[in-house]
């Protein structure tokens, strides 16, 4: 029964695993508060030959890099392996596909590189957090960067085509873009106070200026039966 799980453990395992997404997301976002919101103050970061020190300000470096030259980047999430040494320090592998574009000598390259997190968590006044992340580098592979967008059948240019971008300016923090939104219910609620209909959301430039949408708002009316 070593490899059981309590509600404890289970638990603690949701907690590390969502300290690892959030670092996902802001690296690549170049979220300064969400990837500090990851390590401890006093934690340590080996990032191989680039880096051997301090965690906190080499991701403020990282995150103002980030910013500053928009890099098209992703990591991806694969396994994750936790092991517990009692009930405060967990250690933790990670699985991480990054993928990455870089310009040298004029030209762009693409790069994928598998790497490994080897974390040790800790457990502090309830919170679990990096101590300790050594990288461990598993493949890499770089090629000449090629974008036609799936052969031309996503039109870069067409208002509907949100490109990422860094944080704050990313479309996945305009919390008013989506239905469901409170600017979307309150705007519900005033239509509600003059008749019976439903609504269909299209999108709302003054609202979500990221979207890129063009004209006024679409509120699909239709008269209630």
């Amino acid at each position: 029964m070593a490899h059981a799980n309590t509600i404890e453990t289970m638990l603690a395992r949701q907690d590390i695993s969502d300290c690892i997404m959030r670092y996902a997301r802001g690296i690549d976002r170049g979220d300064e508060a969400l990837l500090l919101s990851c390590y401890w103050e006093d934690a340590i970061e080996v990032h191989g030959p680039a880096y051997n020190g301090p965690a906190v300000p080499y991701l403020k470096e990282a995150a103002g890099r980030m910013r500053q030259n928009q890099p098209v980047m992703q990591h991806f999430i694969g396994n994750v392996h936790i092991e517990f040494d009692g009930s405060d320090t967990a250690f933790v592998e990670t699985y991480i596909l990054t993928f990455a574009r870089f310009p040298k000598d004029g030209e762009e390259f693409d790069t994928l590189t598998g790497a490994r997190a080897f974390d040790r968590f800790e457990k502090r006044e309830g919170e679990w957090r990096i101590a300790h992340r050594r990288a461990v580098f598993d493949w890499n592979r770089d090629a000449p960067a090629s974008e036609t967008w799936c052969l031309g059948a996503f039109d870069t240019t067409h208002p509907d085509m949100v490109m990422g971008r860094k944080a704050p300016d990313d479309l996945t923090y305009q919390r008013g873009c989506l239905p469901g939104c409170a600017a979307q219910r309150k705007r519900a609620r005033s239509h509600r106070a003059s008749g019976p209909f439903s609504m269909g959301w299209r999108g709302h430039e003054e609202d979500c200026p990221r979207l890129g949408v063009t004209g006024d708002q679409k509120l699909i009316e239709i008269s209630a039966p």
